[in-house]
């Protein structure tokens, strides 16, 4: 009786072992992140003296389109946020020109986080109030959160932000 308990666990136990799925599910490994990144070659944590080495200027190109940057630094003199925002465009471009750059960061934040945590979809613009924004993706997984929507700026003026901050 206890030989034949063994045989059965052991057949039991090599049949998971030559199982497909049980043998990709052991493998599959998660994509680790650097979640001392803000985006791109900017680091949290960098001084406002070096800052200026990792963007040269107001704008930096993220994916195929240019984006103003706004960092922010704590009192100790480290990076601790990074704003961005595309140029306004007038809502009769809304429904292209900016979900083109939504969906542009978007595929640049999914690279380098992974997956958003929360994802509302592009956001029915024509419902929003002046100075109002609508938060549509946002990654809280991680030592930082990353927040990309919609602004409406004013009664026929949008523009794309996202603010990328350590915890």
């Amino acid at each position: 009786m206890r030989k034949l308990i063994i045989l059965m666990l052991a057949g039991f136990l090599f049949a998971c072992n030559n199982n497909p799925q049980v043998k990709e599910q052991q493998q599959v490994e998660q994509p680790s992140y650097d979640t001392n990144r803000a985006l791109g070659p900017i680091n949290f944590d960098i001084s406002p003296q070096e800052y200026p080495a990792k963007v040269p200027g107001t704008y930096m190109q993220v994916g195929s389109y240019r984006y103003e940057l706004q960092p922010g630094f704590s009192k100790a003199g480290k990076l601790t946020v990074l704003r961005l925002r595309s140029l306004s465009e007038s809502a009769d471009r809304v429904q292209s020109k900016l979900f083109n750059q939504m969906q542009n960061l978007l595929s640049v934040l999914k690279t380098e986080n992974g997956a958003p945590t929360e994802d509302a979809g592009f956001p029915d613009f024509k419902t929003m109030k002046n100075g109002s924004t609508a938060w549509n993706y946002t990654w809280e997984n991680q030592p930082k959160t990353i927040h990309l929507g919609l602004e409406r700026i004013a009664s026929d003026e949008y523009r794309v932000i996202c603010a990328i901050e350590k915890k």
